[in-house]
Order: structure tokens, then sequence, then C-alpha cells
């Protein structure tokens, strides 16, 4: 790879890193800023969890991935990015836990630095990867690009209003369910505990 197209490749990991959260900043507050609107919720925070700030670095990314395809000759790019926001997307909830868990307190100014160091992972993986000039056959193509709209569609799929505050792995309250619920009529997984406080709650209020 010469230069020129390390110049290229960095600036595109910076604007993606800088859109990402510019936009995901803005996501945080979109479904209040629109009357609490049932599409502004599938792509925005609607609640403090950890699965709502988790989307705040995913759908900018993935909006922002799918523009810069068309104005990228990268022969790994797909599969560079699918596997890339995996692990950034990933990392919110390790580094809230593992932040939360050592201090025992949540501080806002923290979620933004997870976010941002989640975003800026993120990118740099995808640069890394993709500099590496492998990944390159059609399947691992089609399976980053499935990766990416796979963790979209959950996104959506398991959103729910924050009232009642219905968690990811299962339902705390109310008569709403996920679609496991919805297919098997149970959760198919046991519900851990952590503090006194079972692993499906603690994901649906991020705390």
């Amino acid at each position: 790879m010469g230069k020129a197209a390390r110049r290229r490749g960095f600036f595109w990991a910076l604007s993606g890193f800088l859109f990402t959260v510019a936009a995901g900043t803005a996501l945080h507050f979109l479904w209040k800023w629109t009357g609490q609107n049932r599409v502004a919720a599938a792509f925005s925070a609607v609640n403090e969890s950890t699965w709502e700030h988790m989307k705040l670095l995913f759908f900018p990314a993935f909006l922002f991935s799918m523009i810069e395809v068309w104005f990228r000759d990268s022969s790994n790019f797909l599969a560079a990015r699918g596997l890339s926001l995996w692990v950034g997307t990933a990392l919110v909830p390790v580094l809230f836990y593992t932040y939360t868990g050592i201090t025992g307190v949540r501080a806002p100014w923290a979620d933004v630095a997870v976010l941002i160091f989640s975003v800026a992972t993120a990118f740099l993986l995808d640069l890394c990867l993709r500099r590496t000039g492998r990944f390159t056959s059609g399947w691992q193509q089609a399976a980053g690009l499935a990766a990416l709209w796979v963790l979209a569609l959950v996104f959506v799929l398991w959103t729910l209003p924050p009232a009642p505050a219905a968690s990811v792995l299962g339902c705390c309250g109310g008569s709403l369910r996920n679609p496991f619920v919805k297919l098997f009529g149970k959760h198919p997984l046991k519900r851990w505990r952590f503090r006194g406080l079972s692993l499906d709650r603690r994901l649906s209020t991020g705390v």
C-alpha cells in the first residue's frame, strides 16, 4: 500500500471516528427531540441502558460505512468493517461494566469516554485490518456485510420502550416480550446473578 493510499485510509478512518462520535451524541437525544417517535426509537437511545448506548456507536458507524463503501476500492472493506464494528460495539458494555464494577459508581463523563474509546478502537482496528490486505475473498465480504445487517436488525427488533424497562435478554416487567419469548414462550437462557441484580436487568437499566 502506497503513501497516498495510506493517507486516504487514515482520512476515512478519522472522518468516520468524528462522524460517529458527533452523530452518536445527537442520537442520545433524538428520541426525545422527536416526541418519542417510534421510528427514531429504533436507531437512537430510548433510555440510559447499556444496550441503548451500544446503538449510539453502531448506527452512526453503520450509516458512515454504507456511504464510504461507494467511494472506496478496498477489496476487504466489508469484512474489515463488519469485524471492527462488532468489536467496537461489544467494547461498550465490556468497558462500562469494568469501570462500574471497579469503582461501584456510574459517571456521565466516563460513559462518554467509553463511547469515544470504543469508536476509536473500531475505526483503528478497521484501518489496521484493511492495511493487511487480508480477508479479500468473496465469502468474507459477504460475511462482513451480513454481520453489519444482522446487528442492525437485532438492535431494531430488540428496541423496546423504556417503560416498562424491558431488557435485551428478557422482560423485567410489563407485558412486552423480546423475540426469544415470543418464539419459545419463555426465556431460553438462565438468568445470571451479579451483585444481587440479574444480568438481564443490568443490561436494561445500566445499573
